[in-house]
């Protein structure tokens, strides 16, 4: 009898787990980064995502536990209002279609990286160590994007992130 409690007392546990997960959008993310520092151009990215694939050993994994932001009320909300920020914690935000992205920090109390990528996931811009709740400011893209990532300030320098990188999500 106290074995099939147990039983049913971890299987409650796993699914209240997924369904915390799931409720409040947060997921694990894993990209791939070059360790060297070598950008690519247009012509490389499917020659980088075959390295990716292949030859991992030119790959630094990162793991980071991303909140989702799929809709324009979660996207409009962002990082606000927030006070602190695991140091391998951010936001991806996820538009429907390629766009100029812009943000500004208004409520928002926390120094963030923003870093801009494009449908490839190749890194268009990279704003780093924002200005805290400011509204004058603006944060845009050079170019059409699909995802913003925000992380902590300094992460992309850490990380030796840089313009023209591609990120492969390993989700």
């Amino acid at each position: 009898m106290k074995k099939n409690i147990k039983i049913l007392l971890i299987i409650l546990l796993i699914v209240i787990s997924i369904f915390y997960m799931i409720f409040i959008n947060i997921n694990l993310f894993k990209f791939f980064i070059p360790n060297n520092t070598q950008k690519s151009n247009e012509n490389d990215i499917n020659n980088i995502n075959t390295k990716i694939n292949n030859d991992k050993n030119n790959f630094k994994k990162l793991n980071l536990q991303l909140e989702i932001a799929d809709t324009p009320e979660k996207r409009e909300k962002g990082l606000m209002y927030k006070t602190e920020l695991c140091q391998d914690c951010g936001i991806l935000f996820i538009f429907e279609k390629p766009e100029i992205a812009t943000f500004w920090m208004k409520n928002t109390y926390i120094s963030l990286d923003i870093i801009f990528i494009d449908e490839n996931w190749k890194i268009d811009s990279i704003h780093q160590k924002t200005t805290t709740n400011n509204q004058i400011i603006i944060y845009r893209s050079t170019k059409i994007v699909k995802y913003v990532l925000e992380v902590n300030a300094g992460f992309s320098e850490k990380n030796k992130l840089e313009v023209g990188q591609i990120l492969q999500p390993l989700i």
